[in-house]
């Protein structure tokens, strides 16, 4: 097992198609590609983009619940303390997931079983690892759902989903999470459908987990807010591809690539200059149920776009302060020519 700093979730040059459905005129869907991604233990990474660029796929895939039939991972490795997983038989990825690797979903109705009380959906989870004493089983179960802050633990063993809050529900995947004793946690837009008030409650627990257990975390939103307030590091995606990554200080101070710049600007902030207005990034990103566009991805909806963003498609490069970009120049240079009028005009 990995000790505190070391990589415990290596993945590198991710590919991950979804084919058309039988009779579909479109073709396959390239929903990942060439995807990096590194969480240490007790570290959490934060995976960012507007909605459709892959985010989701990518977690389905770390867990080896991509769509049965069409979904495959077509390249690529993830290896977990050094094992390989990619090829390995579906009763190998079951035992992965829960005891291993963990995942709350942004709508836990769809996770829990609406048919089955709480605690016996907790108490599953201690089965797997060899708990079967029923007083045993629900003192566990009681105490990890007081210890995520739910009232009256009992009386939640009784119930079932549909009688419990949004926020309730999230407690309890995250108490899964933790009777599983999980290495790695991924939470997909696991807040996003709360109120702030709950939201910032699970936010806090999520926190206190890194730091009193150094459970890894891959955090997985649209939300620069939730972002910049829990992650160590980020990685920008859009349309399949990562675009910019580095540590999250740094890229929320000094962005290095136009697309995290214009996600910045679109988003509210509390110590952003009075009466300063959002930005709206304007167009679509490509569709990914065809061939690439020959240049940059971003490139129809840059600002800064120059004629050779259309020709090629930049590699990750180093930006400096431990910073990856998929861009011809830095942003500084960009924005520098920009107030020179020498850019190129935008699509």
């Amino acid at each position: 097992m990995a000790a505190a700093g070391e990589t415990l979730l290596d993945v590198r040059d991710l590919h991950v198609h979804i084919d058309p459905e039988r009779g579909s005129a479109s073709g396959v869907v390239r929903a990942v590609e060439g995807l990096d991604l590194r969480i240490a233990r007790g570290e959490i990474l934060g995976l960012v983009g507007e909605s459709g660029c892959g985010k989701t796929i990518a977690s389905l895939a770390l867990m080896g619940l991509l769509p049965q039939q069409r979904g495959r991972i077509a390249r690529g490795s993830i290896r977990l303390d050094g094992e390989e997983w990619v090829g390995q038989p579906p009763e190998r990825w079951r035992a992965l997931r829960g005891r291993r690797v963990a995942m709350v979903f942004q709508d836990p109705m769809t996770s829990l079983n609406p048919y089955m009380r709480i605690g016996d959906q907790l108490a599953e989870v201690l089965r797997l690892r060899g708990v079967n004493r029923r007083r045993e089983v629900a003192r566990r179960a009681a105490a990890q759902l007081e210890r995520v802050g739910i009232p009256d633990a009992r009386g939640c063993l009784r119930s079932y989903t549909h009688r419990l809050s949004g926020g309730m529900r999230q407690r309890v995947m995250i108490a899964m999470a933790l009777l599983a004793e999980a290495d790695l946690l991924i939470a997909d837009e696991a807040t996003t459908a709360l109120d702030v008030t709950i939201q910032a409650q699970i936010l806090a627990l999520l926190r206190e987990l890194r730091d009193e257990r150094a459970m890894s975390m891959l955090l997985i939103t649209h939300d620069l807010g939730v972002v910049s307030g829990l992650c160590d590091r980020v990685v920008v995606m859009y349309a399949g591809r990562a675009l910019e990554s580095g540590p999250a200080r740094v890229l929320f101070d000094r962005p290095a690539h136009p697309y995290t710049r214009a996600l910045l600007r679109a988003t509210p902030r509390v110590d952003g200059p009075t009466g300063a207005s959002l930005e709206s990034l304007d167009g679509l990103p490509p569709r990914l149920d065809g061939p690439p566009p020959p240049g940059c991805r971003f490139a129809a909806r840059c600002s800064f776009v120059r004629e050779a963003c259309r020709s090629a498609e930049p590699e990750l490069e180093a930006a400096g302060r431990g910073r990856l970009r998929r861009c011809i120049a830095p942003l500084e240079e960009l924005e520098a020519s920009a107030g020179d009028g020498a850019h190129g005009a935008s699509a």
